[in-house]
């Protein structure tokens, strides 16, 4: 299953054939501020419920995959089609619609949160969108449960299989030694058991499968700590990113104020040197004319002087 982005109130990208239809686009980047308008939100809801109904049907495709694996004892190295392949296969399919299933609803969460932040109080849409939302969270939330329990049942029947092909290779074991070898996931236990073995003729046989459960095991148990992540994500808030806005707005406002000042100052600056310019000619003036008194008043003296 993949996926696509839908941007509010920007033209989706054209589909292209490895899209296949039905697929849940998700909301726009965690910067879009703009909710979907109500028609496209229950649009998105829509094909939510269609996608979670297809992962329904991948968890019970799932549980006769198990059931096949139980009754098998053939090795991974059998080929790629055989059941532990196409198991391990499904399992990574589900566990994958699952991440995306998750994603889809935080975004469809926040789409609700982008509408009830700029809704008025008693806002048909913003009530709406809530309640849809809430409810394919719950569908969401069952789902991955009944995935986690199917897991937990059949790992249970894998660790009892285990157990009585440890008892084939070795009648004598106590309890006790089949627990700790069972829950241990150590082969080596069987491997030696095997080697003490009078049944050597289903000794290999036994061992494979011991193998092929043991590695199964082991699986479910990566599956069922991915779901419970899944679950802690599902249940972190999702918070807008309203604080960083408003920090951008802040340092917009208070650059604009800066480059105002900046521009006054500047005026200010300009008027102190026009001023300042005109004084020097003012004094270039003044004393011109004081230069040319002192000549004349000169002039005058020296001519009274040859007179007398």
């Amino acid at each position: 299953m993949k996926w696509f982005v839908l941007a509010c109130m920007i033209p989706l990208p054209k589909a292209s054939a490895d899209i296949p239809k039905g697929s849940i686009p998700l909301l726009s980047q965690p910067s879009q501020q703009v909710p979907l308008p109500l028609q496209n939100f229950l649009g998105e809801i829509s094909t939510f419920a269609t996608q979670l109904q297809t992962f329904n049907d991948a968890i019970s495709y799932l549980a006769s995959l198990h059931d096949e694996a139980l009754r098998s004892t053939e090795s991974s190295t059998a080929g790629t089609g055989g059941t532990s392949a196409v198991l391990e296969a499904a399992v990574a399919d589900a566990t994958s619609e699952a991440r995306e299933l998750k994603d889809a609803l935080k975004s469809l969460e926040r789409d609700v949160l982008l509408t009830e932040r700029d809704s008025y109080h008693g806002d048909g849409d913003a009530e709406t969108k809530r309640r849809q939302w809430e409810k394919i969270k719950r569908d969401l939330q069952n789902a991955i449960r009944e995935y986690e329990n199917t897991e937990r049942g059949y790992r249970q029947r894998y660790q009892d299989q285990a157990a009585r092909q440890y008892r084939i290779v070795n009648p004598s074991a106590t309890d006790e030694e089949i627990s700790a070898a069972v829950y241990s996931g150590e082969t080596q236990v069987f491997s030696q058991a095997i080697l003490n073995s009078n049944r050597s003729a289903s000794a290999t046989s036994v061992a494979r499968a011991v193998r092929e459960r043991q590695k199964d095991i082991t699986r479910i148990e990566k599956t069922l700590e991915e779901l419970l992540h899944l679950f802690e994500q599902m249940n972190e808030q999702v918070v807008l990113a309203e604080p960083v806005v408003a920090k951008m707005e802040e340092n917009v406002d208070q650059t604009r104020g800066d480059l105002e000042g900046a521009v006054t100052h500047l005026d200010t600056g300009t008027k102190h040197l026009r001023s300042r310019n005109r004084k020097k000619w003012y004094l270039l003036g003044v004393c011109i004319l004081i230069i040319v008194v002192i000549a004349i008043i000169i002039a005058i003296v020296v001519s009274i002087n040859k007179k007398k």
